[in-house]
């Protein structure tokens, strides 16, 4: 009996030290100062694609045989060339898990042409390439640079579940063909667990304008012990796919993870986060120096389901959010739009809406000729992709105001 109580407390111990020491050494960790956020990020241009509306749809992994395809990521390259990545397998989780990556060709103003799906990273490369025993993977991010390199950011897991994760990075010079091999990030030198990736990078550049936007602040959470947030801050030093970085912290507590941060100055930015507590709502926080520090979050009556949603900057200043619309499930995957200085958000389009299917991990980015692109799970044997313009949106406004 003696022996259990002293193996309880032990264990009770170490989880209590993990999760103390992401605030001791991360909250310490200095962020890059001298930066803020690119203009880029804040100040979109209605283009001519934005003339009439626009909205069209496809899957991206049509020839794909696994049983379950899951959290899709997409970027962009400076010619209009888009990428996406996901994992898929037998099942979330399973050890034959593997991370897909697709390119999609621009046909015409609004159109891509998808190539098929091919695996870039198993559990058997990674564990090759990281020289460490992987027992599953997770969450990838997708991202390009300034100069075009690619950048991937993904999750492994050596024992235990996702709190057991580890975050790592390959580099692509020419756009996903070649890749370099694993690094695993040790964002704390004495418990290298527990980060996560979701949601779209944001670029950040010097303030004295010489240094370009090679500073990016990459929405990360913890979820051992304590659920919160934080920021890896990723510097690329070269071509070569050098890199340096840091972390700092966003939330604090138990509850909101993989928050989707949307610049609305070079200085002001709103972050929206996925709420694990019993509340179930969309949960708010603002930062008014550059990302470096945030306020206190606050609930904003938007239904969450423990569920993640993702959110960008619109030409004429509005917010768009794509979420889950419900306290209980992924049924229902849909729209709303807000502006950074009103509280108020109003359901815009219900995009999905089936019973006992699931609609889930919402990722959005503003293409460089003003389409909207957005992928996400469809009842977790498709990834869907979908287009649409600033201009559709306004006629959808219109519509519901009638």
């Amino acid at each position: 009996m003696g022996d259990k109580i002293i193996i309880k407390s032990s264990l009770i111990f170490s989880c209590l030290f993990l999760y103390l020491i992401p605030i001791i050494l991360g909250s310490n960790k200095p962020v890059y100062e001298g930066y803020e956020f690119s203009a880029g990020e804040f100040k979109k241009e209605l283009k001519e694609t934005n003339i009439s509306p626009h909205f069209s749809s496809c899957f991206i992994d049509d020839d794909t045989d696994e049983n379950m395809v899951h959290i899709p990521s997409i970027s962009e390259f400076s010619d209009g060339t888009l990428v996406s990545v996901w994992y898929g397998g037998s099942r979330e989780g399973a050890r034959d898990v593997s991370i897909y990556f697709s390119r999609g060709n621009k046909k015409g103003p609004y159109g891509y042409k998808w190539n098929t799906p091919r695996k870039i990273v198993t559990r058997e490369s990674a564990s090759k390439e990281l020289k460490r025993y992987i027992k599953k993977i997770g969450n990838p991010v997708v991202f390009t640079d300034e100069q075009d390199g690619l950048w991937l950011i993904y999750v492994t897991v050596s024992i235990g579940g996702w709190s057991g994760s580890s975050l790592n990075v390959k580099y692509s010079p020419d756009m996903g063909s070649r890749w370099t091999e694993s690094r695993r990030l040790t964002l704390s030198p004495l418990a290298n667990i527990s980060t996560l990736v979701r949601n779209r990078p944001v670029s950040l550049c010097g303030i004295d304008g010489e240094e370009k936007n090679n500073l990016y602040a990459i929405p990360i959470y913890h979820e051992c012990i304590g659920k919160f947030s934080e920021i890896l801050w990723f510097k690329i030093l070269n071509k070569d796919g050098d890199f340096i970085y840091t972390k700092s912290r966003v939330t604090w507590g138990t509850s909101y993870i993989q928050p989707s941060i949307v610049p609305v100055s070079t200085k002001q930015a709103i972050a929206l986060f996925r709420d694990c507590s019993i509340g179930h709502e969309v949960i708010m926080s603002e930062s008014h120096e550059s990302g470096r520090d945030w306020n206190a979050q606050h609930r904003t009556g938007i239904s969450n389901p423990n569920s993640a949603l993702c959110a960008i900057r619109l030409s004429d200043n509005r917010i768009l959010m794509a979420f889950n619309n419900s306290r209980n499930n992924r049924e229902n995957l849909s729209l709303a739009i807000s502006r950074p200085d009103k509280p108020d958000w109003d359901i815009l389009h219900v995009l999905e809406n089936e019973e006992s299917k699931e609609f889930s991990y919402p990722y959005m980015i503003y293409g460089n000729n003003g389409i909207i692109h957005m992928a996400y799970t469809f009842d977790r044997s498709r990834i869907k992709y979908i287009t649409f313009n600033e201009a559709w949106l306004k006629k959808k406004a219109k519509t519901n105001n009638e």
